[in-house]
Parts: C-alpha cells; structure tokens; sequence
C-alpha cells in the first residue's frame, strides 16, 4: 500500500509526516509562536519604536493605557496628557490587532517590555458593562457571586465571560506592575464587583496596592460618578489615589462641589457620563508620571 492511502479509517503517516510531526511538537514545547504571533510581536515593536521617536522628553521608555475608548475617551485623556508633555505614549485601543490587549500574545509582549525596564508608566480602565452595579439590568453578579451569578442567559453569560477575562487582565497587570516597579493605575465604577473579589483582595495586600474612592461631580462633572482608584507602586508612592478627589454626599440632590442638580444619567448620557472630566485625567497623568521619575 502506497503511503498516504486510507486504510480502516485513517491514514499512513510518512516518515516526513511523522518528522514534521515531531518538529510541530518540539516548536510548542520550546514556545515557538505562529507566524501571525510574530507579525504582532514585531508590529508592538514598531509602534514603540514609533512612539518613542516623537517623544521629546524620558525617551527610553512609553507610557501606556489599556483598554483605551474610541475618539480618546476615558483612558484616552490620560494618554493625551502624556503626549501633550511630551512623552512616549502606546494606547492599547484595539484600532489594531497589536494593539489589543486581549491577544495573548500582546500581553505577554507587553509584560516582557515591563520586565525589562521598558514601560514608565500603566494606566486601565477596564469595560465595566457587566461590572457596575448601576447598568447591569437584569443583575449579573452579586457580592456573594462577583464572578458571576449562576443560570444567566446565553447572552449574559457571554457578558459575564467578556468580562471575567478583561477583570483578571487587569489585576494580572497591577500585580505585574508591583512586581516590576513601574508605577501604574486602574480605574473603575465605585461599586464595581470587580473591587469585591477575593482576588482583588489578594492583590491588595501582596501589593499594598491603595485605593482610592470620589464622585467625579468633584472635577465639575454634571453627574454623580461614584469612582474607585487603584494604585499600585514602591513604597507610598501610590498613596496619591487616596486624595485625588473627595466624595458628594448628595446623589439625587444638589451637588456639594457644583451646588447645581446632578444629572442622571440615561440613555446617550451614560455613554457620555463615562468620559472623564479634563481635571481628572490631568491629575491622573500627572500623578503616575511623578511617580515614573521617582
């Protein structure tokens, strides 16, 4: 029987096909990546290039923003204070593949960058859709189940899923930074579930991690916004989350900063209540790039 020919329900292997075989194995072993994974790696590597080329201050090294919203909202203000002081800024938005920080092999990319001195700063801010306690409806989780609540939809479950893989994304991250000394923060809803995980915990504590809570009425925002600050750093460095902003006592009344009625925000105004008021990025940019230099 020629090789290559069925037989039972199978087919022979060559002695090429099973050479090949081997190679294909020893490759995962050795932690060989795929020509795609490559094409990404070296696309980072580019854009970083790139940034640091229109850097003209600290132009070792890039300031980065994860999960960065379109038109250089949220996270995105942040990463335009960088660049407006002149430095190195790498925005995780995904307009690209290489810049989405889902890809496994972006996070490790990125992580390696870390380790090796190259990341000055880190900035994220997580979609909070599943997260909040505010826009979840029908509830998704709960403090007894912050991961997720049991018998959800297909389609909420889904939900949930997204954002259980971007939740430990983020505290892979914060507890990355700690490790790597590079000063770095993480913004989220006040209430988030996120903050009531037994990980998050963890973290807390292995990387005396400080956090910080406000209203961002507080920066002249129209809304409530009840706020949560992660910070995490070399030794009080990251103590800056704890008094960046202060709290409104009045969630339906007159606000205590703007003395105006705060605004509720529904429909197209919750996607707008979720960019940040100028004077919020600018202390956040300002706070982690002090720490960068310190």
């Amino acid at each position: 029987m020629g090789p290559g020919r069925r037989r039972k329900g199978f087919v022979l292997r060559t002695s090429n096909d099973a050479r090949a075989e081997r190679r294909r194995q020893m490759g995962q072993r050795r932690g060989r990546i795929s020509a795609a994974q490559l094409r990404t790696k070296l696309r980072l590597t580019q854009l970083r290039r790139h940034a640091l080329a229109e850097a003209t201050v600290d132009t070792q090294r890039v300031y980065v923003t994860l999960w960065t919203a379109p038109h250089d909202e949220q996270g995105g203000k942040v990463g335009a204070r960088w660049k407006a002081r002149g430095l190195a800024v790498l925005q995780f938005d995904k307009s690209e593949p290489a810049l989405d920080i889902m890809n496994p092999i972006v996070i490790s990319t990125l992580r390696s960058w870390m380790a090796r001195g190259l990341v000055a700063a880190l900035f994220e801010s997580p979609m909070c859709t599943s997260w909040s306690v505010a826009s979840c409806r029908p509830n998704l989780r709960s403090n007894a189940c912050p991961w997720g609540l049991s018998d959800l939809t297909r389609k909420c479950q889904a939900k949930v899923d997204l954002g259980n893989q971007e939740g430990r994304i983020a505290l892979g991250f914060l507890e990355h930074s700690y490790q790597c000394d590079v000063p770095a923060a993480l913004e989220h809803p006040g209430g988030s579930y996120l903050l009531k995980t037994d990980e998050f915990s963890n973290m807390q504590q292995t990387c005396d991690a400080a956090l910080g809570k406000f209203n961002q009425c507080c920066f002249g925002a129209k809304w409530w916004n009840p706020t949560a600050l992660v910070s995490v750093g070399s030794g009080a460095g990251n103590q800056w989350v704890c008094s960046l902003g202060k709290q409104c006592s009045r969630q339906d009344g007159v606000c205590d900063f703007t003395g105006l009625p705060h605004v509720k925000a529904k429909g197209r105004l919750c996607e707008l209540s979720s960019i940040y008021p100028p004077s919020m990025s600018r202390k956040i940019a300002d706070r982690l790039a002090a720490q960068a230099v310190m």
